[in-house]
């Protein structure tokens, strides 16, 4: 059980609606260093039990930025909690459902449950969904072909050095056998890039960390199971190398 000290009390604010259609409305903010949480609720005054029981119905984050004060005003979470009501409570499934059913639903989500979201495989989730609808095309790493062209040349394409353009390349190659295997299901995603690649497992694994550390490959592990995508920085590199063969045979058919 979570005390709650003082010092988070004056942290938070509370705001109530009057009665509205038979219904009373309730918001709570709370001001962290980071972050701001709102709660809102729908409070429930049944006639036969002498109380209250507030139904947990939207939770919303907001990023702190500026100096604010430790706490809300009451005026700004009144006006945000009207404006919850007017413009957003009808469009929660719940309250669509009871619409629909001419019912009230008894249950709320709780702090547990909140804590149950996937958080950092959304983000990864946002990474690969915005790769996909910017460049609308499957990531394809460097071909033999093009690490030879690339390694053959004087131009290091923006890299510190030829060795640093080697091993990036190397990490290209990498991803796109990773996502390959994440996507086919494969149980062993590494195991399919050494065979792949022909390389020991173990240096499969260390380019699939430096992929993720240079921000080209998303993900991790998701309770045990491994994910990744493609990055939208993977797929820029490769149109710049592309992009830079390309250049590279226009010159040489010139002269």
């Amino acid at each position: 059980m979570v005390t709650m000290t003082d010092p988070e009390r004056e942290r938070m604010t509370t705001a109530f609606t009057g009665q509205l259609d038979g219904d009373f409305y309730g918001a709570v903010a709370w001001r962290g260093d980071k972050i701001i949480a709102i709660e809102f609720f729908d409070i429930l005054a049944p006639k036969e039990w002498h109380g209250t029981y507030p139904f947990r119905r939207e939770l919303r984050i907001y990023e702190m930025v500026g100096d604010l004060p430790l706490a809300m005003s009451q005026e700004e979470l009144q006006h945000r909690l009207e404006l919850w009501i007017v413009n957003d409570r009808a469009l929660l499934p719940a309250v669509q459902y009871a619409s629909d059913v001419d019912a009230y639903p008894v249950s709320s989500y709780s702090s547990t449950d909140v804590r149950m979201a996937p958080l950092p495989q959304m983000e990864a989730e946002v990474i690969r969904a915005f790769a996909m609808r910017t460049l609308d095309e499957e990531f394809i790493g460097p071909t033999p072909e093009e690490c030879e062209i690339l390694l053959n040349g004087s131009d290091s394409v923006g890299f510190k050095s030829m060795k640093t353009l080697e091993s990036h390349l190397e990490q290209l190659q990498v991803v796109a056998e990773y996502v390959k295997a994440i996507e086919s299901n494969s149980p062993h995603p590494l195991k399919d890039v050494a065979e792949n690649l022909g390389i020991p497992h173990v240096r499969a694994r260390n380019r699939v960390q430096f992929a993720r550390d240079n921000s080209y490959l998303s993900g991790g592990q998701n309770k045990g199971r491994a994910v990744g995508y493609a990055t939208t920085e993977s797929h820029r590199v490769m149109q710049v190398l592309r992009e830079h063969i390309r250049n590279s045979n226009r010159k040489a058919e010139q002269t």
